[in-house]
């Protein structure tokens, strides 16, 4: 726990330092047909890394089995926070949300890659090339929703943020992939 808190301070600290300081009195729209499909993707991503962590639990160490628990209850968390705000929605194509609440959930997002990249690197000499591109992509997929939230929190208010939305989705998506290779 002492090592997911460390990574939320320094993603926080990241965030900060890439300007991603906003108001919180600023909000952003949200499409809820778009934000639901990035979810499902989400959905068809974590369910099946973690029926796969199940069934391989023992070829984990206890300090990692430990920190693959508290990364899968992050993204269920993630997951959750997002289908709450579309299922509140309440069947309108477009919800608000505050920009602290975007900056929270890009937190989240940036800390699970930080921990699915430390979880993954002693491994990765080990893993197949196609396993290695996954990892590449969720390098790639880290770096573009970092640059996605500075120009987000150095814009317009009330800007739609489905793309980023999915962006941070996907990150979520490729660490729930990526941190069961083994």
């Amino acid at each position: 726990m002492r090592k997911l808190a460390l990574l939320l301070a320094a993603a926080v600290t990241i965030a900060v330092a890439a300007g991603c300081n906003p108001s919180a009195v600023t909000q952003y729209a949200i499409n809820t047909t778009s934000a639901a499909a990035s979810l499902a993707q989400l959905d068809q991503a974590i369910d099946p890394a973690v029926a796969s962590l199940e069934n391989r639990i023992d070829l984990y160490t206890p300090e990692e089995q430990e920190q693959l628990k508290l990364l899968y209850a992050e993204l269920s968390d993630l997951r959750h926070t997002v289908r709450t705000m579309v299922h509140d929605a309440g069947g309108l194509g477009e919800v608000l949300i505050a920009a602290s609440e975007a900056q929270r959930l890009y937190i989240i997002a940036k800390a699970s890659y930080l921990e699915a990249r430390r979880i993954v690197e002693p491994r990765l000499d080990g893993l197949s090339a196609v396993e290695r591109i996954q990892v590449e992509r969720m390098d790639a997929l880290a770096r573009k929703l970092d640059r996605s939230f500075q120009v987000l929190f150095s814009g317009v208010e009330g800007r739609d943020i489905s793309p980023i939305l999915g962006d941070l989705l996907a990150v979520a998506a490729t660490v729930a992939r990526v941190v069961v290779l083994r």
